[in-house]
């Protein structure tokens, strides 16, 4: 059985700020949590004997949804093959994080070129519909990438059903725009975009909750496409895009296998827009800030949500704020990020996705390229 999350309560640089600790909740058999526990909640809850003998699925070779459907797969007692890109050889001769948990799981982990990759996959929008039968053989279970399918849907619904059910009972005790309720959540390739556009269907009825969601893989543009594939409505309103001063480029550069020290500046943006998966001393340092506060979460997704919505909370107060915000949620005037506005006098819940078995991995990389000491990974 799956327990409620609980909610606990930070102050943030002078601001209250509710986080939803999915980090902390656990599903009976697999035991996986976050993100990746509500997503597969389907999954993880139907019985063995109504699921194929294999699994299949793709994604990057350090994907906390290939260590989840592992996880699945193996407490079912179900094969699972994962498709990825070509490893790093240093990956391969020293496996480690999530790439060495999931061959402790027996994942049959298939590399491909990078060129057939995307054309087995769909390149970096991800597949409409199942590939290949040569890739995913007829009667295996097929999952999108960090499992962005229609089967999401009702583990996502349980997670706003407790979110309104704890507003409910908590938004009497705020006062005046304090009463409306803004949801965050970090969002990549199929994973974030999936939670926020579920959750944005079930919230939005209740009126006075919000859904925003930030973009960690591309930008505005890439996500609305990520998030109308999924829901399958091409009508159906989208949760509010935070994408702060600029939006993140879906490269992700060969050279952040390369491990040269000189390797961050050249790596920290290209086309003048970070680069996701980069190691930066920015995303670092928001890291380091939000861990010293007592709040833990990951590298890639959480701390770059985290870097956004402090550039919007920097705008709130900057002395053009209330003329740039004004428009924030539009796309606005230029130089306020977009939906400063939404966020603005609004109770802020912070959705804590989980992803924490890839921090070791994460840090480990930073120590590679010189941004941390190497008796501070741990």
């Amino acid at each position: 059985m799956v327990t409620q999350s609980p909610v606990d309560t930070f102050t943030i640089r002078g601001r209250t700020v509710l986080v939803k600790r999915d980090d902390k909740m656990r599903l009976k058999g697999s035991g996986i949590s976050g993100n990746k526990a509500r997503k597969l909640y389907t999954f993880n809850a139907t019985p063995a004997d109504q699921l194929p003998d294999l699994v299949v699925s793709h994604g990057g070779a350090q994907s906390n949804a290939m260590l989840a459907l592992a996880a699945v797969a193996t407490s079912k007692g179900k094969r699972f093959r994962y498709y990825t890109k070509a490893v790093g050889r240093w990956l391969r001769r020293t496996p480690s994080g999530n790439f060495a948990r999931a061959m402790a799981l027996n994942t049959e982990i298939i590399e491909v070129h990078a060129e057939d990759y995307a054309s087995a996959f769909g390149g970096s929008d991800g597949p409409p519909r199942a590939p290949s039968p040569d890739i995913c053989p007829e009667g295996a279970m097929w999952v999108p990438q960090g499992g962005a399918c229609a089967d999401a849907e009702a583990g996502l619904k349980m997670l706003a059903d407790e979110i309104a059910e704890y507003w409910g009972q908590h938004s009497g005790e705020r006062e005046g725009r304090e009463k409306e309720l803004v949801v965050v959540v970090p969002a990549g390739t199929g994973n974030g975009s999936t939670t926020a556009a579920f959750l944005n269907r079930h919230l939005r009825p209740h009126g006075n909750i919000s859904v925003a969601t930030v973009p960690c893989v591309g930008g505005a543009d890439y996500l609305s496409r990520q998030m109308r594939r999924v829901l399958g409505a091409p009508l159906e309103p989208l949760p509010e895009i935070l994408d702060g001063a600029s939006a993140l480029s879906s490269s992700t550069a060969a050279a952040l296998n390369t491990g040269k020290r000189g390797a961050p500046s050249s790596l920290r943006k290209r086309s003048g827009t970070p680069v996701f998966g980069a190691p930066r001393a920015e995303l670092l340092a928001v890291w380091q800030e939000l861990k010293d506060l007592g709040l833990f979460v990951d590298l890639l997704y959480a701390a770059r949500a985290w870097e956004v919505l402090f550039e919007t909370w920097a705008a709130d107060t900057s002395p053009s704020a209330g003329a740039d915000a004004e428009g924030g949620g539009e796309g606005g005037d230029e130089g306020a990020p977009r939906g400063a506005r939404l966020l603005e006098g609004r109770t802020l819940m912070y959705v804590h996705c989980g992803g924490l078995e890839g921090v070791s991995s994460q840090l480990t990389r930073y120590r590679h390229l010189g941004l941390l000491e190497a008796d501070a990974v741990q």
